[in-house]
């Protein structure tokens, strides 16, 4: 059953146990990492699960918990990793490195403690790494450089989250996490954990009915972490300031460098407001993924994450938005020089009438794939909660002909999934 299966995998792999989420002032990343390729900058599952858990103990809800509004907290001009919030001199930036490292690891003289503030981490071991930083002209560096007022670092320090990784934690990512910076960050990393860890190929049985996956083995590619970010300005949407990689870094010959480069395909994380659906890069990337990356006529490119709850109400629209056909005209995107470029090169290359049919597919074939085939009762009652939406009786009569004997348990699980008190919102 799917719980045992969950203890299984939520066991952590041969490797990891005793790892910083990121590395200390003395393993801080050389040139030659500072100078990786962004397509080698994957991180694995373990890392995300880690991830997760140290975002968790900060008690964030609602719009807090979206990608915007993380990354806000960590790089916008009061957030936690800007110069106002550091130490001003190295020797305190060392000392509040070392003390929240040991914090990270969770162990003190060999004895076992709490895991710890991973982003306090974070934000010493930037703190140490820019001591050394240059300051603009017209500014003399001094024990003032870090808040100096006006300086707004922020606009000028490109942070790349990768290279304060711990290198264990990294390596070339074979997955594509797909997903909108509006949808609920948390449950994005642990949708795409549980679903990407369930790929056959990847579980390995221990005994009867339960299987172990090595989370610390299995890597993928999230931008968030991957490309700098970078203040790019407030804005007066709800999404609050607006971060992302500066103008010209992440073009459309390299998005599809590094969806290409992920070998084992793309993860679209299924956000509880389907917002994916109607932003521009999300579509872009999974037509790349579908378009150019090598497949054979029985394997996808693709792979659906959909969150644990989801109402069946959201997935008939997800259906009924791919049957209708998904309109990159009609997407938006946070700049909107991006959309002219991407239309462009979807013209180019295929035509955009081409493009919205197979990015429509795609999506659409993902999703009910694993659905019907995940194997657990949950994910075959909302398919066949969205077949009886859909009026597909004869389809839903075979499978239900096909499950019945093997789950006495959906039948209930079904009346759940179309019920409107088990829909749920992120915020």
């Amino acid at each position: 059953m799917y719980t045992s299966w969950r203890t299984a995998v939520s066991r952590r792999g041969r490797h990891g146990k005793d790892w910083p989420l990121l590395c200390s002032a003395e393993e801080a990343p050389d040139k030659e990492r500072l100078r990786m390729p962004v397509q080698a900058c994957g991180v694995s599952l373990g890392f995300l699960l880690r991830l997760h858990d140290s975002l968790l103990e900060l008690g964030l809800e609602g719009r807090a918990r979206t990608t915007t509004m993380i990354v806000a907290k960590l790089l916008s001009p009061a957030g936690i990793l800007q110069p106002t919030q550091r130490p001003s001199t190295p020797q305190q930036a060392q000392h509040t490195l070392q003390r929240a490292s040991l914090d990270s690891r969770g162990r003190k003289s060999g004895e076992d403690g709490p895991r710890g503030h991973s982003l306090d981490l974070m934000r010493a071991s930037l703190d140490t790494r820019l001591q050394g930083m240059t300051p603009p002209k017209g500014q003399q560096r001094g024990p003032n450089f870090a808040s100096t007022p006006g300086l707004q670092s922020a606009k000028e320090v490109r942070t790349r989250l990768w290279d304060l990784i711990d290198p264990h934690w990294c390596g070339k990512p074979s997955y594509y996490v797909c997903y909108a910076w509006r949808g609920d960050f948390l449950e994005m990393l642990a949708t795409v954990v549980d679903r990407v860890s369930r790929q056959q190929d990847h579980k390995e049985e221990i005994s009867e009915g339960e299987f172990k996956v090595d989370l610390n083995a299995i890597y993928v590619w999230l931008d968030v972490l991957a490309l700098p970010q970078q203040y790019l300005g407030s804005t007066t949407t709800l999404d609050g300031p607006i971060f992302g990689p500066p103008p010209g870094l992440f073009d459309v010959q390299t998005a599809r460098d590094v969806v290409c480069s992920c070998d084992r395909g793309m993860v679209i994380m299924l956000d509880r407001d389907m917002a994916v659906l109607s932003r521009t890069w999300p579509l872009f990337e999974v037509w790349l993924a579908a378009y150019y990356c090598s497949q054979d006529a029985s394997t996808s490119r693709v792979y659906a994450a959909i969150p644990k709850g989801i109402h069946v109400s959201m997935l008939l629209h997800l259906q009924t938005s791919c049957l209708s056909g998904l309109d990159l005209g009609r997407t938006t995107s946070s700049r909107p020089e991006d959309k002219q470029h991407i239309m462009v090169e979807v013209r180019h290359a295929s035509g955009q009438k081409r493009m919205q049919v197979l990015t429509s597919e795609s999506i659409l074939r993902a999703t009910r794939g694993w659905l019907r085939w995940s194997g657990e009762p949950q994910d075959m009652a909302l398919y066949a909660a969205l077949m009886l939406q859909s009026k597909e009786y004869a389809q839903l009569q075979v499978s239900m002909s096909i499950e019945l004997e093997s789950c006495k348990t959906w039948p209930s699980m079904l009346r759940s999934c179309c019920s409107p008190r088990s829909a749920h919102s992120c915020g």
